[in-house]
């Protein structure tokens, strides 16, 4: 019997039917567990892929049906031409498909009208020919400017040879302006409306500078990004955007309107997007690069609102100044594009603000600095210098570059921060002798509220056997005592080193809150030079009236971090425990009884720490005024005392 059993089973292992009821006598006679054994039996023993028979077995079972049904078909007789039917083709008992039909009538429409447009396409390479001609003719500005790589038909590439390149070369003349005349705009009417438009481009820059109002913390999208990093890599990916676009055909029809200026046919909003549109990647990197080596610096001074409106101006500017000269110069056929402008305006607010200091390149040792350095002014005078010369000069020593666009840029931003600074002197002169009153139920805000300082400064010394490093606004400081850190990017200020051995730390255009930030920086590198030099201590005496404290310290094996446990709190069973900051040494006094000692070299550990232990004995649901019990702080000294 169990021959049988195990001969059944591997069959039906075999023949993919193992969901199938066992012959009646086996299931009578053998219960179920027995028949669960023989099949791990089987399976342990003689291993096959049970589910690959299962799949055979399905496939075997449609295959048998389909030639069941079609037996029974051919039985029925009339769908073999009995009472007229026709068969399908290649004798198919089925029938004729009028699915299949419909469906090659479809096809051979389609495939007659894209043969009717593909010679429609080829042939079209003439017709653009003879209507170049005909616009020669009636076109006096095409007749001045014939270049023939601009105005003469290119050879049209078969869609059946060629399908990209047909595809693109149909949304290049899609993109190209041929209908319009030329002829009938003026010089008035090819700058006019740019003009227009620059003029309402600079009221709301205007508008934006004053109005704006700077997100909190918590509100941003980007928290731990800093301001002035978010706004350039914004610009950057704007600009990143358009220059994708202009790989995209379908995009040329928008892009050649509005993002690239044609002194030719100008359109009034190309003074906007051109100040995003680039062509070329070495063009692209070149003003990514100046962007974020002087927009990072200069969003610190002056702030996002003042940035965006001076960026944004500053391009457009320029724009127009290219736009205009190449107009009254009868260039007619010169484009330009690219954020040069904007980023000129940049480097010239930037050379204005540091007009008397010295600058020169960061990866400059410290003893070379002295001899290689110049001041603000006069980078941006021989910045100016060079731009002349390389327009007037016959012999160009950069070429395809907009110097035009270039100038507009650089003036724009030296009178940017020209009015800036005039406006902020006579803020400073009417507030100085006045008392204002505070702001009315209106909404007006008084003088005093919108005064700015021009340039605020706090320096620091180092000490000779301290070395600070500062990146990204992100303090280091390394002493005798160990190595600390301080993140200080939420804040916006510039650092400087006037020499070796001191910090300045700097602010423009800042309010009274900006300028107080200026002493609280100053403070808190202070407290990481003293740290690394003297380290902090803080003496803590127990205060209890009847119920005697007990502290026990210890130090936590796997964090190395202190663990304080205070019993017998007003006489509670409670334990309360903390845990100290890392980097604190928590330890009682040997002299002093009741007293506890904690150091370190971080200020805010050493004090978080004992506000903790300060926070966790305070007195809840009691009189205060008599129970005075707890830790408090007696002392704050240093570790090393001078």
């Amino acid at each position: 019997m169990g021959n049988r059993i195990l001969s059944v089973l591997h069959g039906r292992r075999l023949e993919g039917t193992l969901d199938l009821n066992l012959p009646s006598d086996i299931k009578r006679t053998v219960r179920p567990k027995i028949i669960e054994h023989g099949l791990q039996w089987l399976r342990a023993n003689h291993p096959i892929d049970e589910d690959a028979a299962i799949l055979a077995r399905i496939e075997r079972e449609e295959k048998e049906e389909e030639e069941r049904l079609l037996r029974y078909v051919q039985e029925l007789g009339p769908q073999s031409g009995h009472w007229n039917a026709q068969l399908g083709e290649g004798g198919d008992i089925y029938g004729r498909s009028t699915f299949q039909e419909t469906r090659k009538v479809n096809e051979a429409r389609l495939l007659k009208e894209q043969e009717k447009k593909r010679k429609e396409w080829l042939e079209g390479e003439m017709k653009d020919r003879e209507k170049i001609k005909k616009q020669m003719k009636g076109n006096t500005e095409l007749q001045k400017y014939n270049p023939s790589a601009v105005v003469e038909a290119r050879p049209r590439a078969d869609p059946q040879e060629r399908p990209f390149l047909a595809w693109a070369q149909k949304h290049y003349i899609r993109a190209e302006n041929t209908d319009s005349d030329f002829s009938t705009l003026t010089t008035a009417r090819r700058i006019l409306p740019a003009l227009g438009v620059t003029l309402l481009v600079l009221g709301l820059c205007y508008w934006y500078a004053e109005t704006y109002q700077p997100p909190v913390y918590y509100k941003r999208m980007w928290k731990d990004l800093p301001p002035a990093a978010a706004t350039i890599m914004g610009l950057m990916a704007t600009n990143v955007g358009v220059w994708l676009l202009w790989k995209l055909p379908p995009a040329w029809r928008l892009l050649n309107r509005y993002f690239i200026s044609v002194p030719l046919y100008p359109y009034a909003m190309s003074v906007v997007g051109s100040v995003f549109s680039h062509q070329q990647v070495k063009h692209l990197l070149t003003n990514t690069v100046i962007l974020w080596l002087i927009g990072l610096r200069l969003h610190d001074e002056i702030g996002r609102g003042n940035f965006l409106s001076l960026y944004l101006s500053s391009g457009v500017i320029g724009s127009l100044v290219s736009l205009t000269s190449h107009v009254l110069l009868q260039r007619l056929t010169v484009t330009s594009l690219g954020a040069s402008g904007a980023i000129a305006g940049l480097v010239a607010a930037w050379c204005m603000l540091h007009s008397d200091d010295k600058l020169v390149p960061s990866f400059l040792p410290h003893d070379w600095r002295d001899s290689i350095s110049a001041n603000g002014s006069t980078v941006l005078a021989a910045i100016v210098a060079f731009e002349v010369f390389n327009l007037v000069s016959p012999f160009k020593v950069v070429g395809k570059l907009d110097n035009y666009a270039h100038l507009g840029g650089y003036f724009a931003g030296m009178y940017h921060v020209t009015s800036t600074t005039l406006t902020a002197k006579v803020r400073l002169s009417d507030a100085q002798p006045r008392k204002f009153a505070p702001p009315s139920k209106s909404g007006f805000t008084n003088l005093r509220d919108k005064m700015r300082y021009i340039h605020s400064e706090e320096t620091l010394p180092i000490p000779e056997n301290v070395t600070v490093n500062i990146r990204s606004r992100i303090v280091t400081v390394e002493g005798p005592r160990g190595k600390l850190t301080k993140d200080l990017s939420h804040i916006a200020v510039s650092f400087g080193r006037p020499d070796k051995n001191t910090i300045s730390i700097e602010l423009h255009h800042g309010a009274r809150k900006g300028v107080a930030t200026l002493r609280t920086v100053r403070t808190l590198i202070n407290n990481l030079i003293i740290g690394v030099t003297r380290g902090f201590l803080y003496k803590m005496r127990y205060v209890y009236a009847h119920f005697p404290i007990n502290v026990n310290i210890e130090k936590n094996s796997e964090t190395g971090n202190y663990e304080v446990e205070i019993r017998n709190f007003l006489g509670e069973k409670i334990v309360r425990r903390i845990t100290a900051q890392p980097g604190v040494e928590v330890i009682t006094s040997a002299n002093v009884k009741d007293e506890l000692q904690l150091s370190g070299n971080s200020l805010e550990a050493v004090s978080q720490s004992a506000a903790d232990i300060q926070q966790i004995c305070r007195v809840r649901n009691k009189d205060i005024r008599k129970f005075l019990d707890g830790l408090y702080v007696s002392e704050r000294t240093n570790i090393v005392v001078e």
